[in-house]
């Protein structure tokens, strides 16, 4: 049977998770929810799937803080529920949540890996950092889904370039497997 929202809400409000204070810790592996120790509200899940030597009946790790911080712990049944519609229920009050994919998918690999285009996001803003007028380094700072989400993210930006240095930031693309310069959006001296 697929579970759904309204399956996790009862699952919820019958106490049968363990629901964590401030700076507690999770008595046992089943069930907990963390409220209050959120490093960060950008949310993915990570299946484990039944036979793991930890959780032998499988479980869905809800991570935040970049698929790091383990905040709450669902039996694997909820694995057909969103990973918006869980953080819906354990967490109403965050009311805008940033959803990343599941732990494992490639997006994970390429967003920490500047050489790869990340799946769903070809714009990029990079950072061209030169220091006493020699080129220095090449930072991708962020990835985009559009060409004006990469611009108001820029227009965001700050970085410090203290005593001669400076930064060009550059809008990249992807396009048919290569990474394209567009345009730079801004200038940032020292």
């Amino acid at each position: 049977m697929a579970m759904t929202k309204a399956n996790l809400q009862v699952l919820v409000d019958s106490g049968r998770i363990e629901k964590l204070g401030e700076g507690e810790s999770a008595k046992s592996l089943h069930w907990f929810l963390d409220l209050k120790d959120l490093p960060a509200w950008d949310f993915n899940r990570d299946l484990i799937e039944k036979g793991h030597p930890e959780a032998p009946d499988g479980c869905l790790v809800m991570r935040c803080d970049s698929d790091f911080h383990a905040v709450a712990n669902l039996p694997l049944e909820f694995k057909s529920v969103s990973c918006e519609e869980i953080v819906s229920v354990l967490w109403p009050e965050i009311e805008k949540p940033t959803i990343y994919p599941d732990h494992g998918d490639h997006w994970w690999t390429a967003i920490y890996d500047p050489s790869m285009e990340v799946p769903r996001e070809p714009y990029e803003l990079w950072a061209e950092i030169a220091v006493d007028g020699e080129h220095f380094e090449s930072v991708r700072l962020n990835t985009c889904v559009s060409e004006e989400a990469a611009a108001a993210k820029a227009k965001k930006l700050k970085m410090g370039m203290g005593g001669t240095g400076n930064a060009a930031i550059w809008l990249r693309r992807w396009e048919g497997g290569v990474r394209k310069d567009v345009r730079i959006l801004r200038e940032i001296t020292g």
